[in-house]
């Protein structure tokens, strides 16, 4: 069933519209992520905004170094129980689209 959702959820998202910002954070982990995919960078996206809004208020990714998210998304992580995929795809997604130095 996993495997559905993610096959349905990587479909959709190539046909996914996306913002100037998304657009321009895309490209920067695209360059930093070897094989990185707009399908990827769309399901950490959608992995953020239906886990991380079951504890706490979305947090903007904007207001952390790669640093700093190398530290929290991993314990966040733990504690919403999401595997190891989804964890590396909430970090990604959070990395490009944080502060970028």
């Amino acid at each position: 069933m996993l495997g559905l959702g993610i096959f349905l959820a990587s479909c959709a998202a190539s046909k996914v519209a996306m913002t100037d910002t998304e657009s321009a954070n895309y490209k920067y982990a695209k360059a930093k992520f070897s094989g990185y995919t707009k399908e990827q960078f769309v399901q950490g996206k959608t992995l953020t905004e239906t886990n991380c809004i079951k504890c706490h208020r979305m947090k903007d990714p904007a207001r952390f170094t790669e640093e700093q998210l190398n530290k929290i998304i991993p314990n966040m992580a733990k504690k919403a129980k999401i595997s190891d995929a989804d964890k590396d795809l909430v970090l990604k997604y959070y990395i490009a689209s944080g502060k970028h130095s």
